[in-house]
């Protein structure tokens, strides 16, 4: 993980989980946007950022190994996961091994942009270099000048391979979390569909909920603020706790 702000008397841990190719940057802004009550935590994957000499992780259970002890002495206080597209995914799996594990759960699961476990995919990896990156195109994340250089592009390709990778290799026990579910998605996105969200009923004993925002696949983009009230206003009572 890595630390963005340091808040010793938070009250909640928010701990963000990028989509492929992302990392704790995309965060950045979460982190201001957050009220002073909570303390915002991002994960720096492998192979990537202050991380790059180390080596890619493209299976999703070699991934939730190398977090979950990490992860477990920041979980003094209540937290909560948030995972957009490839995020979401890893979010719930680390959620289920904590609860394998008998340790504690966070107070909810927010997937945004996240096809549920057993919903199918492009596997998108597996496509050539010209067919992966008009993929890449058409998803939207990657302005087109970055997709158009091929210097950068021989260094990100691999690193965006292993991630999508990583990310249709989730196969969860078919245990459901104990926390709520919040599922989000963008009205106009092409990859992950209204229900491939609802889905993610089937993985919680607790609450569900879905909701969708205008935009495509990066429609968080559009709606930080908006997803960060959505997140923090089901925890009011929580973050008021002695």
């Amino acid at each position: 993980m890595r630390f963005r702000e340091a808040k010793p008397a938070s009250a909640l841990r928010l701990f963000c989980f990028p989509y492929a190719g992302g990392g704790p940057g995309d965060f950045r802004d979460w982190s201001l946007d957050c009220p002073e009550d909570v303390e915002l935590f991002a994960l720096q994957l492998p192979g990537r950022g202050a991380r790059f000499n180390e080596p890619l992780i493209a299976r999703m259970d070699q991934l939730i190994e190398t977090i979950s002890d990490v992860i477990a002495s920041q979980l003094d206080r209540p937290f909560v996961f948030f995972g957009h597209s490839m995020g979401g995914r890893i979010a719930f799996a680390l959620a289920q091994k904590l609860k394998a594990l008998g340790r504690p759960q966070p107070e909810l699961l927010a997937v945004s942009a996240s096809r549920a476990p057993g919903r199918p995919g492009q596997n998108a990896a597996r496509l050539t270099d010209a067919a992966f990156r008009q993929y890449l195109q058409e998803l939207g994340g990657i302005p087109p000048d970055l997709l158009n250089d091929e210097e950068l592009m021989e260094l990100m390709l691999p690193v965006l391979r292993a991630d999508f990778q990583l990310n249709d290799s989730l196969n969860p026990a078919p245990i459901p979390l104990d926390c709520p579910i919040l599922a989000w998605g963008g009205d106009s996105d092409r990859e992950v569909t209204e229900e491939d969200l609802f889905a993610w009923r089937n993985f919680t004993n607790s609450a569900f909920e879905v909701k969708l925002f205008p935009g495509g696949h990066f429609f968080l983009r559009a709606h930080r603020q908006a997803l960060i009230n959505s997140l923090l206003e089901p925890l009011a009572a929580t973050r008021l706790r002695p």
